[in-house]
């Protein structure tokens, strides 16, 4: 009896099909692996993103209704208002106004003005002088003393005189606009003669700068008199500007008729006042 063997025999061809379908499950199979890779990763950073965006959105709304409390301080500045007082000396402020103080000439000579400064041949002259153009009886100051200003022979001739007025008045009270002044004096000439006298008032500031306006007494001409030889009195007053601290007071006699200046003038006077 012969056996039949039951084994089939393996043909090449049959292994080369199953190599490749186990290279093609191999495959299959990473593929899947690679997918699976993929898609956590993707899960991983759609996760992080969302929780990004949460915590972007979530300070944003913090931020929006976060309230800010501000905390004002208020100083409160309260102005007291002081008033300055001080005593103005009620003398008059010029130093020989009225031509009381040293010598006075007696005739026809050149006494110069005690206390000013001068320029020319201003003279201080007695009333009833010999060279002089008044006497005690002519028309003018009832307290006019013993003597007078008058030009003697210069074209032009001159005096003046600086007051300092913070020796007496507190700067604060002139430029809080309370000091006033009083300006006078007493000018006129010889009968129709226009020799005349002009007398003068400027306030000066620290820099020795002008301040306000320039006060003018003056001129009395010879149809102011009548053509009478006398002396009239002029007077003025007013407010002492801001930033003065001292004045100029200059008195200028004038000759308009050969041979003498007989500009006169008297009790120049300056007073201030609050």
């Amino acid at each position: 009896m012969s056996w039949i063997s039951s084994d089939v025999a393996t043909t090449p061809e049959s292994d080369t099909h199953d190599n490749n379908k186990r290279r093609r499950e191999r495959a299959y199979f990473r593929g899947w692996i690679l997918c699976c890779v993929l898609i956590t990763i993707g899960l991983l950073l759609a996760i992080g993103l969302g929780l990004l965006l949460g915590f972007l959105l979530t300070k944003k709304n913090t931020a929006s209704t976060s309230t800010t409390t501000a905390t004002t301080v208020t100083t409160q500045t309260t102005t007291v208002s002081t008033t300055t007082t001080t005593t103005i000396s009620t003398s008059n402020w010029l130093v020989n106004g009225g031509g009381e103080n040293g010598s006075c000439e007696t005739g026809s000579g050149i006494t110069s003005p005690t206390g000013w400064t001068y320029n020319g041949t201003i003279t201080q002259i007695y009333y009833s002088a010999t060279g002089g153009d008044l006497t005690s009886t002519t028309p003018g100051p009832s307290d006019r003393g013993q003597c007078y200003f008058y030009g003697q022979i210069s074209d032009v001739t001159s005096m003046w005189q600086y007051v300092n007025m913070t020796s007496s008045i507190n700067p604060v009270l002139i430029d809080n606009q309370t000091v006033w002044f009083n300006f006078s004096a007493w000018l006129g000439g010889y009968s129709s003669q226009d020799d005349n006298v002009q007398v003068s008032l400027t306030f000066i500031n620290q820099l020795n700068q002008a301040v306000g306006n320039t006060t003018v007494l003056g001129p009395v001409l010879a149809v102011d008199r009548g053509s009478v030889s006398e002396l009239r009195f002029k007077q003025t007053s007013g407010l002492v500007p801001i930033n003065a601290r001292s004045s100029l007071v200059t008195v200028t006699i004038t000759r308009t008729q050969p041979n003498f200046n007989d500009g006169c003038v008297d009790n120049i006077a300056l007073y201030f006042y609050q």
